[in-house]
């Protein structure tokens, strides 16, 4: 369900001309990240529940935890990115509208500008993954072999690792004041200014259009910030 309901949306997208904006751009990459993040998990998952085959190899363990975070970093530079795409479509000159004029608007927003913003997002995500997996590379994990969750992730992985593991706590601090913490404060900054260009919207049916447009993204930073903020990074 999860594939074919990303898939649907990614392919109406793509063969959509009208479809073609930046927000649509984006919703597309955040409809690959969720492609990828539960191609990477739920495969094993529905494995272990139909043959009960516990195991997972070394490799698989390690792919796992490398595509879970390009997957949630990817994610929280591109709704930081989706702030700024509201942001300039209703803090222009036409403050009346909920969203500008699309002359106005492609001047904020171009093609070229949204493909840079996503693969930006992408290789933060990358550049992240890749930090973690050449420390967890060189730690030896002798505790234990059952991993005390539903797929491998950091934490459940470092408690089976009889090395000391300082350096990658330390790194996960400093990834998640980076890369958590900072397109929070962003998306936060970005919404103060587009709530402040609502309100001086004189129509009431121009303030809920433009409200109802980033609410959806609203909603979701903020399961985002919640899911972080509950260890799951």
């Amino acid at each position: 369900m999860a594939l074919s309901g990303n898939l649907t949306i990614f392919v109406v997208i793509l063969f959509s001309p009208n479809l073609h904006t930046p927000m649509y751009f984006f919703l597309s990459n955040l409809s690959i990240l969720d492609i990828t993040l539960t191609s990477s998990i739920m495969p094993k998952l529905l494995d272990i529940c139909l043959t009960e085959n516990h195991s997972i190899t070394y490799i698989g363990c390690f792919t796992q935890v490398v595509f879970f975070v390009i997957c949630v970093v990817a994610e929280y530079f591109l709704l930081a990115v989706m702030a700024y795409d509201r942001y300039a479509a209703i803090c222009c000159p036409l403050r009346y509208v909920a969203i500008c004029h699309p002359l106005r608007y492609s001047t904020f927003m171009n093609f070229y500008l949204c493909a840079c913003l996503a693969l930006v997002s992408w290789l933060c995500g990358l550049l992240d993954s890749s930090t973690y997996l050449s420390l967890l590379s060189q730690y030896t994990f002798c505790k234990s072999n059952v991993i005390n969750h539903l797929f491998c992730d950091l934490k459940p992985l470092l408690k089976l690792s009889c090395s000391n593991t300082q350096s990658i706590e330390s790194a996960i601090q400093v990834s998640g004041a980076l890369f958590g913490f900072t397109p929070l404060v962003f998306i936060i900054i970005s919404y103060v200014f587009i709530i402040s260009a609502i309100l001086k919207i004189r129509s009431t049916k121009g303030k809920q259009k433009a409200f109802s447009t980033c609410s959806s993204h609203m909603l979701q930073w903020s399961s985002c910030f919640l899911e972080s903020s509950s260890g799951c990074i």
